[in-house]
């Protein structure tokens, strides 16, 4: 999983992953699902390989969504990682999906799986 844009942001902390580094689009035009995926994969693998090494560096738990209007084509699956989504405020970000039948957040744990809790979700609509 790479990484299309590596941007040093002031006002983010570095160990938030921004969907934009992954290609979201910010503008609502295009189908950001595969940002959105990738860029969750990207906080999985990191949090995977520094739990087996010392890495201080970089401990990503926030998938970070920045001001713009993001569209989904399918639900958002968080139900297999531990992380917070952080966006810049409900009238800044802003998610809408366009498939009626597979839309909005999954937190439920699946398959008792332990890495599927704590989950906090702040600042988007």
């Amino acid at each position: 999983m790479t990484r299309t844009n590596n941007r040093a942001l002031a006002n983010t902390p570095h160990n938030f992953v921004s969907v934009l580094d992954f290609g979201a689009d910010p503008s609502g035009t295009t189908d950001s699902i595969q940002a959105f995926k990738d860029a969750l994969t990207f906080i999985q693998d990191n949090l995977q390989t520094s739990q087996t090494a010392y890495r201080p560096s970089f401990l990503a738990r926030t998938l970070y969504i920045p001001t713009g209007e993001y569209q989904l084509s399918e639900a958002l699956d968080l139900r297999q990682y531990s992380i917070s989504v952080k966006g810049e405020g409900v009238a800044s970000t802003n998610i809408f999906f366009t498939n009626a039948s597979s839309c909005g957040i999954k937190l439920d744990e699946v398959n008792n799986n332990p890495n599927s809790f704590g989950h906090t979700i702040s600042d988007l609509s």
